[in-house]
């Protein structure tokens, strides 16, 4: 087949006798399918396999090419019938199409599962009942078609195997000793019994004596909210007590270090000072007593 050449002329294969009929079956198709435009436009219908066209046919002409026409496949509708009868006034037409007027109804009947065509047919064979006597017939031929189709569905039940039951051992049982547990202080009690002493250095001024009370109450504070907020919070809160007890301890201590420091090195620079102003003393008297020398 492919080394067969495309022939040279396809005027051969023209029929135009064919072409005019099925000119004819287009121009009927474009006014139904307009008509289930509008159809599907004001909802009343979904797709066009849920409408069934009634085609008016005036012209002898076009009734006779659609004798032998299924016009519902060439619609792509469920179902469509064509009559000579005179067409009623609300019926679709097209300009450009004479003679030809539709009125659409919706299709009667059950879906077909394999076409989706509404019909009243579906459920008439046994075998197939969800599906259209058409369609069941094709199922046939397609079964016929393949042999794997025809083999049973589930395969037989292989023989049960008889397995003897052995009783298992019984475990041992494991003796555990039970342990009673002391009984645990909470840690409010031990705050309440032994109180917070903040380590605080006994030789202070005033300024510094202010910053102890401060620290004191801070850390009395501390202690009182955790004996009223619960063991779990206590210990945290305590901790943080004596951080702030401890770090003004080490900051006066540091002050006083420095200011102690301080003292000395002003005692220092006095103590280089008076030995200065006592030489100078000795030189001025010198000075005189020489001057009386000579003068006697």
């Amino acid at each position: 087949m492919h080394l067969t050449l495309f022939p040279d002329s396809f005027e051969t294969f023209r029929d135009d006798a064919l072409a005019t009929k099925w000119e004819t079956i287009r121009n009927v198709r474009r006014v139904v399918t307009g008509a289930l435009e509008v159809e599907r436009a004001a909802k009343n219908i979904g797709s066009s396999l849920e409408a069934s066209p009634l085609v008016y046919v005036s012209d002898k002409k076009i009734f006779d090419t659609l004798f032998d026409i299924d016009l519902a496949e060439v619609s792509i509708t469920s179902n469509a019938m064509v009559t000579n009868d005179d067409a009623p006034s609300d019926a679709f037409r097209l300009n450009d199409v004479p003679g030809v007027a539709v009125v659409v109804e919706k299709a009667v009947g059950t879906k077909c599962a394999r076409s989706w065509k509404i019909l009243p047919t579906v459920g008439e064979d046994a075998e197939y009942p969800d599906v259209s006597p058409r369609d069941a017939q094709a199922l046939r031929e397609w079964k016929a078609l393949d042999p794997a189709s025809a083999a049973p569905a589930t395969p037989d039940p292989a023989p049960a195997e008889v397995v003897d039951t052995v009783a298992a051992e019984p475990e041992p049982v494991r003796v555990v000793a039970a342990v009673v547990a002391e009984p645990e202080i909470s840690i409010q009690q031990d705050v309440k019994t032994k109180p917070v002493e903040a380590a605080v250095p006994n030789k202070r001024k005033a300024a510094k004596s202010r910053s102890k009370n401060t620290t004191d109450e801070a850390a009395h504070k501390s202690s009182k909210k955790s004996g009223t907020t619960g063991s779990k919070k206590a210990p945290a809160k305590n901790k943080a007590a004596k951080k702030v007890a401890k770090a003004a301890a080490t900051k006066g201590a540091k002050k006083k270090t420095a200011k102690k420091q301080a003292a000395k090195k002003v005692a220092k620079k006095a103590a280089r000072k008076k030995p200065a102003k006592k030489t100078g003393k000795t030189t001025a008297a010198t000075k005189a007593k020489k001057k009386k020398k000579k003068a006697r």
